[in-house]
């Protein structure tokens, strides 16, 4: 088979939605989005708690640091 026998149908222009064929394909759109929004805004939150538990666990790995460094300290300046 040539290409030059494959022959490609032209599309045929959809008619016009009717009224209440619009009003279901824009419930159907705005459906869609609002999933897509949803999605968003979870993936958000999940960002934002990740971010604040790792904050907090650098927080209590400093706070831990200057701990020892500090009883290091004092420990060996007491003894001198």
């Amino acid at each position: 088979m040539r290409i030059a026998e494959i022959t490609l149908k032209p599309k045929k222009p959809k008619p016009p939605l009717t009224l209440p064929q619009a009003r279901i394909a824009g419930l159907k759109q705005s459906i869609d989005r609002d999933r897509q929004r949803l999605s968003q805004e979870r993936e958000t939150q999940r960002r934002q708690r990740r971010e604040e538990q790792q904050r907090k666990i650098r927080s209590n790995y400093v706070a831990a640091e200057g701990r020892h460094v500090s009883a290091a300290a004092s420990h060996t300046a007491g003894s001198a």
